[in-house]
């Protein structure tokens, strides 16, 4: 494609969750926010040196250019490998040649920032993300959702507060290293090698995952809903006025997983077992 025909595609965009443009006299903080907002949500373009659309409505005006404002593009393109954490390492940028408004020659920077598998943040401490055209700051119990959402980290890694072992199942901590073949006598360290348990310091904790797998009651230990819902209805759609087409009323299975998942698999096997027969024209 032609830098004509690019720029052209540039003035036809109009600003939105992955797409910005802003004149060079912008300040570099302003720039940093707008590309961090980009990585966590979608990725996308920022153009330097490109006014707003909605400011200026004429295209060739809109043609700006960086010489405006060199000192700040310059600034940014340094601060955007220093003050951002963790590092960026998903973007790359080129510049498209221009007449600016002056009629001098001139140029766009263009910005390409890809989606982050990783969730980043100024140093200052602040987190955005794109929300149509804004950038939005975002909070810690949203960034931990975020981050949840990216896989950057999972729930059953986490470390617990409980540091005993006399929660758990005993029978099922046996069977389960009788499975994996180990022949640790050291329980602490078996979790911990099998990633259910996390050394702090001096001291041992419950992984989620432990706590998940072996205690007898995991919605107690993680205060959150640690089952499995079944729902269970004649035909292929709920109903609930009327005569409510359950099979049987809804019920959750909890305790231990590995238990939940057996029982959970054992009700569905009945299922199948017990139904009749379904008879076909083919």
């Amino acid at each position: 494609m032609s830098d004509e025909k690019l720029i052209q595609l540039l003035l036809d965009n109009r600003e939105w969750q992955s797409f910005e443009c802003k004149r060079a006299a912008a300040k570099p903080h302003k720039l940093l926010e707008i590309a961090v907002a980009l990585a966590n949500t979608d990725g996308g373009i920022l153009v330097i040196g490109l006014e707003d659309p909605d400011k200026i409505k004429e295209d060739n005006n809109r043609l700006i250019g960086i010489n405006e404002g060199l000192d700040n593009v310059s600034e940014f393109l340094k601060l955007i490998d220093k003050e951002i954490d963790p590092p960026f390492k998903l973007w790359n940028k080129f510049e498209l040649d221009i007449e600016n408004t002056q009629d001098k020659n001139d140029k766009l920077l263009v910005v390409i920032i890809k989606k982050a598998n990783e969730v980043h943040s100024l140093k200052s401490g602040d987190t955005y993300v794109r929300k149509g055209r804004q950038n939005v700051k975002i909070g810690s119990s949203e960034i931990i959702r975020l981050k949840y959402e990216k896989g950057s980290i999972r729930f059953e890694d986490e470390a617990s507060d409980i540091n005993v072992l006399d929660i758990l199942d005993g029978i099922l901590l046996k069977q389960y290293k009788k499975d994996t073949q180990s022949e640790s006598e050291d329980d602490w360290q078996f979790l911990k090698d099998n990633g259910l348990a996390v050394k702090i310091r001096d001291e041992f904790k419950l992984a989620k995952a432990g706590i998940l797998l072996f205690t007898k009651n995991p919605a107690i230990y993680l205060k959150s809903k640690c089952g499995i819902k079944i729902s269970h209805y004649y035909g292929k759609k709920p109903t609930y006025s009327g005569n409510p087409n359950f099979v049987r009323r809804p019920f959750t299975v909890e305790g231990p997983l590995l238990l939940q998942i057996e029982k959970t698999l054992k009700y569905f096997k009945d299922v199948v077992k017990d139904s009749p027969p379904k008879l076909s024209d083919s």
